[in-house]
């Protein structure tokens, strides 16, 4: 009886009909009830429990009513100005042709693409034994250790436990295989830094473990300009030149090895170039790899 009557003197509210099913709920007349029983007055006959529940309520439901739809009128202006703010931005950026417009082909200069063939590189085995946090991001104290050991690897200050380190990691994954493997690392930027980085450590790889080492037969012989052209217009950079032993890597079984991995390109490329010299690349080992927050 008390529920139809709270109900028939609800109905003539304007409330949308979204919003009905978090309003009328059971809960709202267990704690109108509550407040109106619990009273140290004397207890009220049904009818006025009632009218009094029903006011109590009207008053609630025309409150959270009037809320709502405000706070919805807000967020439909806080996304209709976000949308403008990003449609703006968009404009602009394509008039400066950072953007392409729909319908264009993308600038592929700086946008690296995965063909095939480096995807199943991708799906080959992959280890890497830190996670590497870009110093764009604030780091722990977990994450500066592994930053500092990667930046001095790359410095050749700390070949050594690097080398055990994979060393260990190669004899667990290979087995008795190891002696038919051959160790190939990615070379760095120039020939002065690829003899920081990888000559002795290869060395002490292939001490440790028995694998071949592909150092000698891998040569960045120099910088050589190269034009990019696109239809945004002509970019010339800087290309490292690398001289393979085709000789020594046909037939092969290659591990390939990189200090840091990003998304996989650089790894993906190398692999496919030994393997179109007739190698068969088993996988990569990388020193840590970039984490995106």
């Amino acid at each position: 009886m008390g529920i139809l009557l709270f109900w028939s003197a609800l109905r003539p509210l304007s409330v949308p009909a979204t919003l009905r099913f978090s309003l009328f709920t059971p809960q709202r007349y267990i704690f109108i009830f509550t407040r109106l029983i619990s009273c140290k007055k004397s207890p009220p006959s049904q009818v006025q429990v009632v009218f009094q529940g029903t006011a109590l309520l009207r008053n609630l439901v025309l409150n959270e009513t009037e809320h709502l739809l405000m706070w919805r009128k807000k967020a439909k202006q806080t996304v209709a100005t976000a949308n403008g703010i990003k449609k703006s931005s968009e404009q602009e950026e394509q008039k400066k042709g950072s953007l392409p417009e729909l319908g264009t082909r993308i600038n592929f200069t700086t946008m690296k693409q995965f063909t095939g063939s480096m995807l199943n590189q991708c799906s080959k085995y992959m280890f890497s034994f830190f996670d590497y946090l870009p110093t764009k991001y604030k780091a722990s104290t977990r994450d500066w250790q592994i930053r500092n050991f990667v930046w001095a690897f790359k410095d050749g200050k700390c070949t050594i436990p690097a080398a055990k380190l994979v060393a260990k990691k190669i004899r667990e994954q290979f087995g008795t295989e190891t002696g038919n493997i051959v160790f190939a690392c990615i070379p760095a930027s120039s020939q002065l830094k690829n003899e920081i980085r990888y000559k002795e450590f290869s060395e002490e790889v292939s001490r440790l473990t028995g694998v071949a080492n592909a150092y000698d037969h891998i040569k960045v012989e120099g910088e050589r300009l190269a034009v990019h052209e696109s239809k945004l217009g002509k970019h010339v950079n800087n290309v490292q030149t690398i001289n393979f032993d085709t000789d020594f890597f046909k037939g092969k079984k290659v591990l390939v090895f990189d200090d840091v991995i990003t998304r996989g390109y650089s790894y993906a490329r190398f692999a496919c170039h030994l393997e179109a010299l007739g190698a068969s690349v088993v996988g990569g080992l990388f020193l840590a790899r970039t984490l995106f927050v």
